[in-house]
């Protein structure tokens, strides 16, 4: 498989000068734990999060810390190791993977940095604020779970009465998925004052989108909403 291969790092001297943001690096994390916790191999992960983002930084933390862990380094153990991405990081996070690995929690410690960062009240404000966006995902996550592709699910979605003052935003991301954009590609582009669907959300999709695990994470995001 492409995960089992060793990655080209970038130009380091270019990785010296790049500044790597620490939302970035959030958004890593969170990913991360994301993917881990639906069984995707760490490997694999970091083969689909080398699709986030084109900074030089960035590419570095993700392909040197795939190619030492594909060696047999824990993951906390190759961040401290390379001097370009301890430099980078937040030494809490190092810290947290490391707890994480010890106590087979690794998951779970990414997914409490990365909520820690955006802001539990963040999380729990943008999963339930809308009614429509709670039972949108719930229908969703039932027609990927019952296997059928996201255009068809999209279709049904937008036959949903329940969600008649959403029909003309599910309609706009059926019509761009229809296209050829992803999902997340297709909720970022459409105008959903109903939906309410905000950047926290699509990351859980285009984290699910990159892992091949969207249906999963549909069905933890219904969970979340419907709390």
């Amino acid at each position: 498989m492409e995960s089992h291969r060793q990655f080209e790092l970038p130009d380091k001297e270019l990785v010296e000068q790049t500044f790597l943001p620490p939302d970035l690096v959030t958004v890593w994390a969170g990913s991360l734990g994301t993917l881990i916790g639906c069984g995707v191999p760490i490997l694999d992960c970091f083969r689909a999060l080398n699709e986030i983002n084109d900074n030089p930084a960035f590419c570095w933390l993700n392909v040197s810390v795939h190619n030492a862990v594909r060696q047999g380094d824990g993951l906390a153990a190759s961040m401290w190791k390379d001097s370009s991405v301890r430099g980078k990081i937040d030494p809490l996070l190092i810290s947290m993977i490391d707890l994480g690995e010890v106590t087979g929690t690794l998951d779970q410690v990414l997914a409490e940095y990365a909520e820690q960062k955006m802001g539990n009240e963040k999380l729990s404000h943008s999963l339930s604020r809308s009614t429509e966006l709670k039972w949108f995902t719930l229908r969703l996550s039932k027609c990927f779970d019952a296997g059928l592709p996201i255009v068809r699910s999209l279709q049904m979605a937008e036959q949903d009465p329940y969600l008649v003052r959403a029909h003309p935003e599910i309609a706009q991301i059926r019509t761009a998925v229809e296209g050829g954009d992803s999902l997340h590609e297709a909720m970022k582009g459409a105008d959903t004052p109903v939906l309410d669907i905000d950047e926290l959300y699509l990351k859980h999709v285009f984290a699910g989108e990159i892992g091949g695990v969207l249906d999963i994470i549909m069905q933890r995001l219904s969970e979340q909403c419907m709390l």
